[in-house]
């Protein structure tokens, strides 16, 4: 379970008052910083392994330079399951309220020797297993298609494979490996915090007849983007989409760091916001 001093009276579901929000914010934080601690080496890694992989190009043509990108895909693959698997376990604790099946199911998994299909395993974990697989899926290849883009710029503006095996050096160790490994492992740390949780709400309720509601949560301090603070506390019923016009044109999220309804970087990258949830 977690590694770290974890309350497990601490939810994400009705939160009345602004401490019992901050109290919740505080602890997904620490989920947050754990994974993102671990991650940002292990992407440093598979970047390292994508730029050995490029240099090693003779006369590379479009195609080359693609499958050296994907070359590494299994490793990111394994990064970002690991990821999402455990930032869904860590976050189950909050979505859930009773607290016996929180213990049934934690006592459940330190008896699984290996991952099982979701035919033998709970429904919930099946749900959960098959939408994590999908999810970082698509995670991945949004980041490799950034990373493709970069490589791209410096192959157009290469006279030969020196200069193109020198840029890509300099991409990679200037830009890729550090900064923007920083950047993907704060930013996939909070939307794995955030889709987890709506994932799990979702799927935990499913059955329910009761009307389920979402509530975006800022940290409401000097940070936060002056887009985000309109938002606020604002509640929609699960299904709705959080929608707003500003500086960057028209944003839409299901949740903070959403990016499936077309939101730009300016409204994801490093966002601290969460989502809170009630039952009417």
């Amino acid at each position: 379970m977690q590694g770290y001093d974890f309350n497990p009276e601490i939810k994400m579901v009705n939160l009345r008052t602004r401490a019992q929000k901050r109290r919740a914010y505080n602890q997904i934080e620490k989920v947050r910083t754990k994974y993102e601690r671990v991650m940002r080496p292990q992407l440093r890694s598979v970047f390292e392994a994508q730029k050995l992989a490029l240099i090693k190009l003779d006369n590379p043509d479009t195609n080359d330079i693609a499958r050296a990108i994907h070359s590494t895909d299994k490793d990111m693959q394994r990064v970002f399951v690991w990821m999402y698997t455990a930032m869904s376990d860590d976050i189950y604790p909050m979505i859930q309220r009773d607290s016996e099946k929180i213990k049934a199911r934690f006592v459940d998994m330190e008896h699984k020797d290996t991952v099982v299909s979701g035919a033998t395993e709970s429904t919930y974990d099946g749900i959960m297993r098959e939408y994590i697989h999908t999810v970082t899926g698509e995670r991945i290849t949004k980041i490799n298609n950034t990373t493709l883009e970069a490589v791209q710029y410096v192959y157009d503006y290469s006279d030969n494979t020196v200069d193109f095996r020198d840029g890509v050096i300099e991409a990679f160790d200037k830009n890729i490996k550090m900064s923007r490994a920083n950047t993907i492992a704060r930013t996939e740390t909070a939307t794995a915090s955030n889709a987890s949780s709506m994932k799990s709400f979702r799927v935990l309720n499913e059955d329910s007849r009761i009307e389920k509601r979402k509530e975006w949560v800022t940290t409401l301090d000097d940070d936060v983007r002056d887009t985000h603070k309109p938002l606020d506390g604002m509640t929609l019923s699960l299904d709705e989409l959080y929608r707003w016009s500003g500086k960057y044109g028209e944003t839409i999220m299901d949740y903070p760091t959403d990016d499936g309804h077309g939101a730009g970087p300016e409204e994801i990258i490093n966002c601290r916001c969460f989502i809170a949830y009630s039952s009417i």
